[in-house]
C-alpha cells in the first residue's frame, strides 16, 4: 500500500469516526448537502431498533426485515424534503409505523406472539410487576419465561393507540413530546393513554403480581 493509499485510508477512518460523534440533525445536513456516508451512519445507528418496532407490529421476522429495510429506502428518498421539525428518529419511526400498518392492513393476517424471543420485554413492566426471589436462582428460570410471555401477550391485548403509546415510551424511551407528534396527539392525551395502558396491564398481569 503507497503513502497515498495511506492517506486515503486515514482520511476515510476519520471521517466515519467523526459522523458517528455526529448528532442526527447535523448528520441530516451533511446528507442534505451531498454527503452520502452521513445517511450510511443513520442506518446503522438505527436500524436495529426499526427491525425491532417493525417485528413487534408484524410479528414475523422475514416480514419486519423487509419492512424495517423499505423504511430506510422511503427514508433515503425522502430525507432531502425533511423540514426537521421533529426528531429525526421520531420521523423515522413514523415511516416504519405507516409501513407496518399498511402491511398489516393488506395481509390481514392475525399476528401472533412467536416464542419466548421477547424474554427482555420482561423489564418493561417492573413497575407493575415484582419477583421478590433471587433472579439468579436457576429454579426460577421458567418463572421469567412465563413472566416475558404473560407480558408480551398483555401488550398485545391493549387497545390499539394506548397500545402504540405504550411500547413507544417503554421500547424506544420516546419522550411524551415525541409521541404526541409522531401520533399527532395532545401531550396530555399521551400521558392519558400511557395511564390507562398500565392500569390494563396491571389487571391482566395481576396474577404475577401475587407472586
Amino acid at each position: 500500500m503507497d503513502k497515498e493509499t495511506d492517506v486515503e485510508t486515514v482520511q476515510t477512518n476519520e471521517t466515519r469516526i467523526s459522523f458517528e460523534s455526529f448528532p442526527d440533525i447535523e448528520l441530516v445536513k451533511e446528507f442534505k448537502n451531498g454527503n452520502e456516508k452521513a445517511f450510511d451512519t443513520l442506518v446503522s445507528r438505527y436500524q436495529t431498533k426499526i427491525y425491532r418496532q417493525a417485528w413487534r407490529m408484524v410479528r414475523n421476522e422475514q416480514d419486519a426485515l423487509e419492512l424495517s429495510q423499505e423504511t430506510f429506502v422511503r427514508a433515503y428518498r425522502a430525507l432531502p424534503k425533511f423540514k426537521e421539525k421533529s426528531s429525526f428518529y421520531t420521523w423515522l419511526f413514523r415511516i416504519c409505523f405507516n409501513l407496518c400498518l399498511t402491511f398489516l392492513n393488506k395481509s390481514k393476517k392475525e399476528q401472533k406472539v412467536s416464542s419466548i424471543d421477547t424474554m427482555t420485554e420482561e423489564r418493561l413492566m417492573f413497575e407493575a410487576v415484582s419477583v421478590k426471589e433471587d433472579m439468579r436462582e436457576p429454579s426460577l428460570i421458567t418463572k421469567r419465561e412465563g413472566l416475558a410471555k404473560a407480558i408480551s401477550n398483555a401488550v398485545e391485548n391493549l387497545p390499539p393507540q394506548q397500545k402504540l403509546v405504550f411500547m413507544m415510551r417503554q421500547y424506544d424511551d420516546m419522550k411524551n413530546n415525541d409521541i404526541a407528534k409522531t401520533l399527532h396527539l395532545s401531550v396530555g392525551g399521551v400521558k392519558s393513554n400511557y395511564r390507562h395502558a398500565i392500569v390494563k396491564l396491571k389487571e391482566m398481569l395481576k396474577e404475577w403480581l401475587l407472586r
